[in-house]
């Protein structure tokens, strides 16, 4: 059954990418030695090249020599995106083709040097050896020639600089003249618009009568401002009394009128006389109450006078009242008629001031004007003094200097880089490799791309090992004459994985095949047939490669009759069979080779034979490969599990799906497979450890003795 875990990825951490890498070294070490020797060749024939650096300082603005105010307006840098843009103006124009012309016409006339003559494009080449550097947020820039002569590279550099210098003064002065020129205009235009403007301003205040505005004005706004005060006193005014009539209408309606002819009393005499008057008649008539009754004459005639008395009292205080309302007319009349007389005058003072702000309008213009013009003047004046005595904004710092020493091929740079990009291409090449490669390497290729289960791995042996091996039999049956080597360790392991997946059922019969040639399963069936015996188990190997048989060189066996001799009855199983100098393995080898082997293999004949074989708790069968011809899908209907032999870095990951699919349409029961020759110190983290591991833990009975 093929055990095809499809969910699983490969996790691409480190410890895979380290394997890679230590599989791959060879390459890596190959192109990054060949990089290393190609750069270090390659600088020992490059023509050396000095470096010389001129460093300029470029300031703002010029620097001013006498204190005109407002002047550096003209020139300098107001903000950082200003100063970032003129300064990229700058580097711009020292690379620029104008500038390195004039440098190379300085060159040639004042220095004798046609360095650059014979070049398709003199500038081109001129700029491919410069650089321009600026130092940071400094006003400083350095000017780098690059060149075989150490004196050019100087000369060549300071001559860049002057030059640069040369023109930026000339270019000011050219823009000092032209701003000259343009401000000349411009007061010229001024001086004229200013004269139009003042005498628009004459015209317009003797046609409109304004020669005293200023007083007129005053006088109106003073006799407004008396109006107000007088609008004021006269609101405060009517409203006291308003709020004081209010106050007399609601107390005379009320029950306390008595109370209110009392207070006014006090400012009115007529009042007084009439409240004392009442109050004499209200005494007499308590006084006759004390000897009289309520109904006697002389108290009823008190009674009708104060009754008379009262009714004056309230006819005295309506007629207060209505003095009060009175005056407040008289103030509201007052007020109004204020108001009206202010009315008048903001009409006329409206008039005058709309006349008097157009002038102001025409006279701001000509002050306006005027200030433009003096402006105009100033700096008119400034720009010829400046023009006089000029200085340059940019000056020399350091001029650049012959250094002996070559700053090109820098071999100390170049083999450090040579190493790191050789290591970079090397890596690079190392994964591409790994990418390309489609031959079964690790577990996770015969799980994951195949998709049949891992049984395990059998790591190559080291020929200088093999070559220690005296026996040749020996050397065939690797797990007999090493019983404690990782090799015979790891077809243990195969044994126990092989046996652990057909638990369920017993497993008798055992094919061992491969998906092409060369893979080495020959070794593996005799050597897993051995390993399986060494556990007491009676084993028969049967050499099935009828085309190719291999077994009887393995066990040093002649292959005059086999199991051809005995499907064609000329002698029996026991007597074909060989005993083998490991205990429990018989080997039934191949025999003659038969005109059609796999007729012979799928005929009754040889399934009577299988089922006629007794004594053996397992038959071991060895196969040709699956792609090369049909032998091994018919054992494959006859056995109880089948295992594919695929050699490490060879067999390609196709082939072996080729074979699964074969197999599986003969409904194989596919045990999995079998990693051949592994080297497991390049493979993988996994085999190395396995492999270190049973390294030390089955050491040679002879160093444990030593050790002893």
């Amino acid at each position: 059954m093929i055990d095809n875990d499809s969910g699983r990825y490969r996790e691409a951490n480190l410890v895979y990418y380290w394997q890679i890498l230590r599989k791959r070294m060879g390459t890596v070490a190959t192109i990054t030695g060949v990089l290393i020797a190609t750069v270090f060749v390659g600088t020992l024939a490059m023509t050396e090249y000095f470096s010389s650096t001129a460093t300029i300082e470029i300031a703002p603005k010029a620097p001013m020599i006498l204190p005109v105010e407002d002047a550096s307006e003209l020139v300098s840098i107001k903000t950082n995106d200003e100063r970032h843009a003129y300064y990229a103006t700058q580097y711009r124009i020292l690379r620029s083709r104008t500038l390195i012309l004039k440098t190379i016409d300085d060159l040639r006339e004042d220095h004798g040097i046609h360095d650059f003559d014979e070049a398709d494009d003199p500038v081109e080449n001129f700029r491919k050896a410069l650089e321009i550097r600026p130092e940071g947020d400094t006003d400083l820039v350095h000017i780098t020639f690059v060149y075989p002569d150490p004196a050019k590279a100087a000369l060549f550099a300071n001559s860049l600089a002057e030059a640069y210098m040369h023109s930026n003064l000339e270019r000011a002065r050219e823009d000092s003249e032209l701003a000259r020129t343009r401000l000349m205009e411009q007061k010229q235009l001024y001086n004229a618009r200013r004269a139009s403007a003042e005498t628009e301003v004459h015209e317009f205040i003797y046609s409109n009568g304004l020669l005293g505005v200023d007083d007129e004005r005053t006088a109106i706004q003073e006799g407004e401002k008396k109006l107000q005060n007088q609008l004021a006193t006269a609101q405060t005014e009517r409203l006291l009394v308003q709020s004081d009539v209010e106050r007399l209408k609601t107390l005379y309606k009320g029950n306390d009128w008595l109370g209110l002819a009392n207070h006014i009393a006090q400012q009115d005499e007529r009042l007084a006389r009439g409240i004392a008057k009442l109050q004499d008649l209200r005494q007499d008539r308590k006084q006759a109450l004390t000897t009289r009754r309520e109904s006697h004459p002389e108290v009823l005639a008190l009674d009708e006078q104060i009754q008379g008395q009262e009714e004056l009292l309230r006819n005295q205080l309506q007629e207060y009242i209505s003095g009060r309302e009175a005056k407040l007319s008289l103030l509201r009349n007052r007020e109004t008629d204020v108001r009206d007389e202010i009315q008048l005058v903001s009409k006329d003072l409206e008039a005058l001031n709309l006349q008097f702000l157009e002038l102001q309008s025409k006279r701001a213009k000509v002050e306006k004007l005027d200030d433009f013009y003096k402006t105009l003047d100033q700096r008119l004046a400034q720009i010829e003094i400046v023009n006089d005595i000029r200085a340059n904004n940019v000056h020399f710092v350091d001029r650049a200097w012959e250094d002996p020493d070559p700053v090109k091929p820098n071999m100390l740079t170049n083999l450090p880089i040579a190493l790191l990009v050789g290591l970079m291409a090397g890596v690079a090449l190392a994964f591409l490799q790994e990418y390309l490669d489609s031959t079964i390497k690790s577990r996770d290729d015969i799980e994951q791309d195949v998709g049949i289960p891992f049984l395990g791995a059998v790591p190559l042996v080291p020929p200088e090992e093999m070559a220690s091996i005296p026996s040749e039999f020996e050397r065939n049956l690797y797990v007999h004459g090493r019983p404690r080597s990782p090799t015979t360790e790891g077809l243990r392991s195969i044994r126990t994985n092989i046996l652990f997946r057909s638990k369920d059922k017993p497993l008798r019969r055992l094919l061992v095949t491969s998906a092409a040639p060369q893979e080495g399963k020959s070794f593996i069936s005799s050597n897993l047939a051995a390993v399986i015996a060494m556990t007491g188990t009676r084993v028969l190997l049967i050499d099935c490669d009828l085309r190719r048989p291999t077994q009887h060189k393995l066990f040093c066996r002649p292959n005059d009759v086999g199991i051809t001799s005995v499907l064609d009855g000329k002698m029996t199983i026991a007597e074909a069979t060989w005993d083998t100098p490991i205990p429990n393995l018989d080997l039934l080898v191949a025999g003659p080779h038969p005109e059609n082997p796999a007729e012979l293999l799928g005929s009754e004949k040889f399934i009577k034979l299988l089922d006629s074989i007794t004594g053996y708790d397992m038959i071991v069968i060895d196969s040709p490969p699956v792609t090369a011809v049909a032998d091994p899908l018919i054992l494959s209907r006859m056995v109880d599990g089948v295992v594919m032999a695929v050699r490490s870095n060879q067999t390609e990951k196709n082939q072996v799906i080729h074979c699964r699919s074969r197999l599986t349409e003969m409904n194989a029961n596919i045990l999995g497979a079998i990693v051949n020759r592994l080297d497991v110190r390049k493979s993988g983290y996994g085999y190395y450890y396995y492999y270190d591991y049973n390294s030390v833990y089955y050491a040679d009975p002879a160093e444990e003795r030593d050790a002893s």
